[in-house]
């Protein structure tokens, strides 16, 4: 099913075939994993002595039915912006971002352009990598494995790299982290997953000080 939407990278070596946001990039590689999420309320942790290891400060969701396999930067920006409005922060106090970044090219170019629309300036300059580049694509896994990966950005105070970036498209430029993941203080960190069909979503993740 995947190679009739014809969206599976194509490369030689297997180690460079996801390429998010590369100028050669040409499609997602399929990947496996999983990753459990406890959520608990503060109240809970407290009694137990439990001390968290970070908050979910907001959600937002969005529905654009535009078409089945090509996203939309209208629906992807109100996803962001919702999760932003539901958490009470404004976009510069956003630290980290951990792109959808599929590394196909209609998905990482209209995440770009909507990403630059919800930040700003900004935008170009905050730290926003794809793990997808290194994990691939676990499909219905993806969210909650990145996810954990932005708690630990919080926690570690460390972004990870889009590996395989090696010459940005010009046209969605961001700052994605390229190569070799950096030291970083990390407040708020958002998790955007986006899926075929105009499904968004974006969590924000932050500091429980």
């Amino acid at each position: 099913s995947w190679t009739k939407l014809r969206v599976l990278a194509e490369h030689e070596d297997p180690k460079q075939a996801s390429r998010p946001f590369d100028r050669q990039r040409n499609g997602l590689v399929l990947g496996e994993g999983a990753a459990i999420i406890v959520l608990e309320a503060l109240e809970s942790a407290e009694r137990r002595g439990v001390t968290p290891l970070a908050r979910v400060a907001g959600f937002g969701s969005s529905s654009d039915a535009r078409h089945i396999t090509t996203p939309c930067v209208d629906g992807q920006v109100r996803a962001m912006k919702a999760c932003l409005r539901d958490a009470n922060v404004e976009p510069g106090w956003v630290d980290y971002l951990n792109l959808h970044g599929t590394a196909t090219r209609a998905n990482d170019e209209t995440e770009a352009r909507a990403v630059a629309e919800v930040f700003g300036p900004r935008g170009s300059r905050m730290p926003a990598s794809s793990t997808k580049s290194t994990l691939g694509h676990a499909v219905g896994a993806s969210g909650a494995m990145e996810f954990a990966i932005c708690v630990q950005t919080i926690r570690d105070r460390f972004v990870p790299p889009t590996i395989n970036c090696d010459d940005p498209d010009p046209e969605v430029g961001l700052d994605y982290v390229q190569g070799e993941g950096r030291d970083h203080s990390v407040r708020y960190a958002m998790s955007n997953s986006f899926a075929f069909g105009g499904n968004n979503a974006s969590v924000l993740v932050g500091t429980c000080d």
